[in-house]
């Protein structure tokens, strides 16, 4: 075996360890044998570089279960994240990557395609693992992969500005030796290929020792299969010569591209009325992760009491026809577009809405059970079906013990329908008492989110409290309708896995930076933004981008821009939106809200 470049005194032998990374095939990190169009990996920086050094220590540290801490409010047992500063070190490595890559001119689109689809990688696994708690092995495996995909990058933006160049050029570069890692070739004229950018006299060919890298790798195989073991399958066959491009894909999909269920389809004529046919949309979303519920409105007798101050009762539903809220306001636009729908058909039930202490008690317990509420959106371990609406009743109410057999009635009707409900308030609190290992409501805990404590009497008597959830939900829940919606439209299951990705990130965009499906759940620092303002506020042109994403809309950005013009692509925009959900779902979609300013800290 040879070296082919001057700068590398011994090669690696072939251990089997792990520690998010792929042991002695971890290529990031040591020289691996040449692959045909997989040059810049080659040029991958060294750590003792200029250019590794401006990178950062973060994306060289070897991470350590130390470099991971429980997170307490992820309410599962073992679930945690990468200690605060390394993500946002880690974040910033990325950032920078992706900048670099993107100043990048005067290169073909063909040559730049790979580097995309590494942006695209990148940027969810960023988004992974700093949204979503897990294991300290799942992790320290997705940090990992962001620091492998950071150092690609580098790799590919040296090939690209420097080597590219020199391999172009007619002239003499045997005195500029590249401080990157290089490459193993197994026949002369891989050699003189590769070491062509470096030198045309200079002979660089050289035999040098085989040793261990132990003081690199962790002695402890990862609890993962994700490596690259003789033995074992990681959705993709590896063992080709490419097999490092393969592993990329395959570890991307298996750590860092969760999604979230679409909704089921409501076709022209379909039963709406009746329990049975309430009941059989429930169940037919059993395994669905989106929080948007269907109408599980209770119907009530002619001669049924409201109860006292507890809730009132007789309006339409708020999924059924537009109805204003007390505590927020909508964009005009929104608004005019829900309310055009009229209201849609629905089976004869009371909207009970709860005015009593109640209420102080569902706030304050959903900021401890929220984080759990999150999390099944995506954990593939944890039932992630839609809640109807008593079921979230039951979760917010906090009782997680398991009870006994309803008493028998008198009708087998009533006695069906209490077996059913008996059966639904357990299943939640298996869910929350036994799967997030929740214990039952104390109305005496003092539960945090982001910088505030709550208590029960801060949940009733804090407004900024009440628009952070109710902001929050409506984000969720507004994410989530879009991508079902789009699923809806297009439909992507036999869709490469990339191309998958691919049109997830251009949805994101609506919302926020292109990125991935996992963005549904917005960072606390998304409050202060919003992308659906009125022609009048001043920066209404920052809404473009999200109104029009780039690459769903190439042609209509190209128009001049002004607020008339603007203000009509919105409302149309909206109400294309809102027809097309009502005719996919018979319901209408959440509308994402403007925080408060007067909130804002």
């Amino acid at each position: 075996m040879c070296v082919t470049s001057p700068n590398a005194t011994w090669i690696p032998q072939y251990p089997t360890y792990s520690d998010g990374r792929w042991g002695e095939r971890e290529y990031s990190r040591w020289p691996q044998l040449l692959t045909p169009g997989m040059w810049h990996k080659a040029c991958i920086p060294r750590v003792d570089s200029e250019e590794g050094r401006r990178l950062g220590a973060a994306v060289w540290r070897t991470l350590r279960p130390g470099d991971w801490e429980v997170d307490h409010r992820a309410a599962m047992p073992g679930l945690g994240k990468i200690r605060g500063q390394l993500i946002d070190a880690l974040e910033d490595a990325a950032q920078a990557a992706i900048m670099r890559l993107d100043m990048i001119a005067g290169q073909p689109a063909r040559r730049l395609e790979y580097g995309r689809q590494l942006v695209l990688i990148l940027r969810q696994c960023v988004d992974r693992m700093r949204l979503l708690p897990a294991t300290v092995d799942i992790s320290i495996a997705v940090a990992a992969h962001v620091q492998r995909l950071c150092l690609e990058m580098a790799g590919l933006d040296v090939y690209l500005r420097v080597v590219l160049p020199r391999l172009e050029s007619t002239l003499d570069y045997s005195t500029r030796v590249l401080e990157v890692l290089g490459a193993f070739v197994n026949e002369g004229t891989s050699a003189s290929s590769l070491v062509r950018p470096l030198s045309r006299d200079v002979k660089v060919w050289k035999v040098v020792p085989i040793r261990l890298v132990e003081e690199e790798l962790s002695a402890t195989p990862s609890a993962v299969p994700i490596h690259h073991l003789p033995t074992e399958r990681v959705g993709a066959m590896n063992l080709t010569f490419n097999w490092d491009v393969q592993m990329v894909v395959a570890v991307s999909r298996e750590l860092c591209a969760p999604t979230v269920e679409g909704l089921r389809t409501i076709t022209a004529g379909q039963p709406q009325d009746g329990p049975e046919s309430k009941r059989a949309r429930v169940e037919s979303l059993v395994g669905s992760k989106d929080l948007s519920l269907p109408v599980h409105a209770r119907p009530q007798s002619k001669n049924a009491a409201t109860p006292s101050g507890g809730s009132s009762s007789g309006a339409q539903h708020p999924s059924r026809t537009y109805t204003a809220s007390p505590f927020y306001h909508l964009l005009h636009a929104w608004a005019s577009a829900l309310r055009d729908v009229g209201i849609l058909k629905q089976s004869p039930a009371a909207v009970h809405i709860r005015r009593d202490d109640k209420v102080f008690r569902y706030l304050h317990n959903l900021v401890r059970i929220r984080e759990f509420c999150r999390a099944r959106l995506f954990d593939p371990t944890v039932d992630g079906k839609a809640l109807s609406i008593a079921e979230w009743r039951s979760a917010l109410w906090g009782d997680y013990t398991p009870k006994d057999a309803p008493p028998t009635r008198a009708k087998a009707s009533e006695e069906k329908k209490a077996k059913r409900r008996h059966e639904d308030r357990n299943a939640i609190a298996r869910l929350f008492g036994s799967v997030a290992c929740l214990p039952p409501y104390d109305e005496a805990q003092v539960v945090t989110l982001d910088d505030m404590d709550v208590d029960k009497n801060f949940a009733a008597q804090s407004v900024m409290l009440r628009m952070r959830l109710i902001w929050e939900a409506h984000e969720i829940n507004f994410r989530c309708d879009l991508v079902a919606l789009d699923r809806a439209m297009v439909p992507r299951n036999e869709w490469p896995i990339m191309h998958r990705w691919q049109r997830e990130a251009d949805i994101s965009a609506v919302w926020g930076q292109r990125s991935g499906i996992v963005t549904v759940l917005p960072h606390p620092r998304e409050v202060t933004d919003f992308h659906w303002r009125r022609g009048s506020d001043p920066q209404w042109r920052e809404c473009i981008p999200s109104l029009l994403p780039a690459n769903l809309c190439r042609a209509v950005r190209q128009e001049p821009w002004d607020v008339g013009l603007y203000t009509h692509v919105q409302e149309q925009a909206i109400r294309f939106y809102v027809e097309n959900f009502v005719a996919h779902f018979h319901r209408l979609p959440v509308a994402p809200i403007m925080f408060p300013t007067a909130y804002l800290v």
